[in-house]
């Protein structure tokens, strides 16, 4: 079967992205009956007639024929994936060139996928080009691109804690911690659960949080809520941080037998997941923590 994409899939995606009917981008043009041949992929429009569909559509004639190069399974997630992949490693200039690559992408004016790239730019402007104040106001824009009235999107839900992670890192602390119960109140709303992740990472960084504001007790507390749910949803994601800032709590809760044994945790769950660099900062934090309790 052809998985690329046709013509036809991309003017309807674009038409509906812009809200307009197939009768709208007829006019003028062509019948609404030969517009749904073209979207249906039944009719191939001729090149005067896709030249006109696509200056309707603000886009560039030369995307049609470069999208049927495209996968059918799908260029834009793809790109988001690698976005996220970049983020998560924290190779911001990377992710940065991914943005400014796309910026001209016409599918990002569906608001969908416009609020997850804004959210990334509100990233990349934190993080590369360390401007505070512009980060928030992009990402305080970005949640209100596309509000459902039922339950938040999972990248609203994903932006309150990059909000909150930003205004950490400013030592803001109050400001922090209600980005993530609005995060936390957000996901409890959803109907259907389908990234355990969320709410993973957002534990992670509420201990995060918790433990730079020196609030350790609270902090080892979301640590043991985090390693719980990454044991219920068999995943290693974050497991390793987990046990991670469980150790560094514990440690200043004085209570440094159990500081080694989060620490050797940590250790083997970065060696399965093949997280070297995290690997040996545990490694050498436990040579540290070993020598200091013998020393007692």
């Amino acid at each position: 079967m052809d998985e690329r994409i046709q013509a036809g899939e991309m003017i309807r995606l674009l038409r509906k992205t812009d809200g307009i009917s197939q009768a709208d981008l007829a006019e003028g043009i062509c019948t609404q009956a030969e517009i749904s041949r073209i979207e249906r992929n039944i009719t191939v429009p001729s090149a005067d007639t896709l030249f006109r569909i696509s200056e309707r559509l603000g886009v560039d004639l030369n995307f049609f024929y470069e999208v049927r190069k495209t996968s059918r399974l799908n260029y834009i997630e793809d790109t988001f994936s690698l976005l996220r992949k970049f983020i998560e490693d924290k190779n911001y200039n990377e992710a940065a060139i991914i943005l400014d690559a796309e910026r001209q992408n016409p599918l990002i004016r569906k608001p969908l996928y416009r609020q997850f790239f804004q959210w990334h730019e509100g990233l990349v402007e934190f993080y590369v080009n360390n401007n505070f104040h512009k980060a928030v106001s992009i990402l305080e824009n970005a949640l209100k691109i596309y509000e459902p009235d039922i339950h938040p999107t999972e990248t609203q839900l994903q932006i309150f804690i990059s909000l909150g992670n930003i205004y950490g890192e400013r030592g803001m602390f109050d400001e922090a911690f209600s980005c993530y119960e609005k995060c936390r109140s957000g996901y409890q709303k959803l109907t259907r659960i389908n990234n355990y992740q969320i709410q993973i990472r957002l534990l992670y960084n509420m201990a995060l949080t918790l433990n730079n504001a020196d609030k350790i007790q609270e902090a080892a507390e979301v640590c043991q809520e985090g390693i719980s749910l990454c044991k219920e949803s068999r995943s290693f994601y974050l497991l390793g941080e987990f046990y991670y800032q469980y150790s560094y709590s514990s440690r200043l809760l004085g209570r440094s037998h159990m500081s080694i044994e989060y620490l050797r945790k940590s250790i083997t769950i970065f060696e399965i997941t093949g997280n070297e660099t995290s690997k040996a900062l545990a490694e050498k934090e436990m040579e540290q923590l070993i020598t200091e309790t013998e020393n007692v």
